[in-house]
């Protein structure tokens, strides 16, 4: 430290000045850099985030009375669905997306996406009083990474009324 401040002291005023001059636009450098020019950019991220999900919420909202309309109908009197249909429309109606059904006789195996335990509650309820869809089997297992989400392992389903 010593030899430090020796050295400053043998070079001249007009030295000395421009070397703190130098050290104060490195400082100023660093903090636009370091602080201010990532705030910026983040702000404007947020910004462009905001403007699309309000893009989002805005189609939702002209969607929902459609998808009301659709969910609310009623089926009429003289059409009758077959199973896979009935499971397959419903539940995208719900939001769920299923990967696999595979006809047994007269059940169906069904397989889905991992999805919200509660959406899936919701779908399974509504197959059973709206469409007389009844459980035979029904096995899940909740997803490690998203708290709410579940895995369904084994969804078996047949006919009440026997169509």
């Amino acid at each position: 430290m010593n030899e430090l401040k020796r050295r400053w002291l043998q070079i001249s005023p007009r030295e000395r000045r421009l070397v703190v001059g130098c050290g104060l636009l490195l400082i100023l450098w660093l903090c636009y850099y370091a602080l201010w020019l990532p705030w910026q950019q983040q702000t404007e991220q947020w910004q462009r985030t905001l403007a699309r999900e309000k893009g989002t919420v805005e189609w939702m909202l002209q969607q929902a009375p459609r998808l009301r309309e659709q969910g609310a109908r009623p089926m009429p009197q003289g059409e009758s669905l077959s199973l896979s249909a009935t499971v397959t429309r419903s539940a995208a109606v719900q939001g769920l997306n299923i990967t696999r059904l595979q006809p047994q006789g007269e059940r169906l195996a069904v397989t889905l996406e991992p999805s919200d335990f509660n959406l899936l509650m919701q779908w399974l309820t509504q197959l059973e009083q709206q469409y007389r869809v009844r459980i035979v089997a029904f096995e899940v297992a909740a997803q490690a990474n998203k708290p709410g989400w579940v895995m369904v392992n084994k969804l078996m389903l047949e006919r009440s009324d026997g169509r």
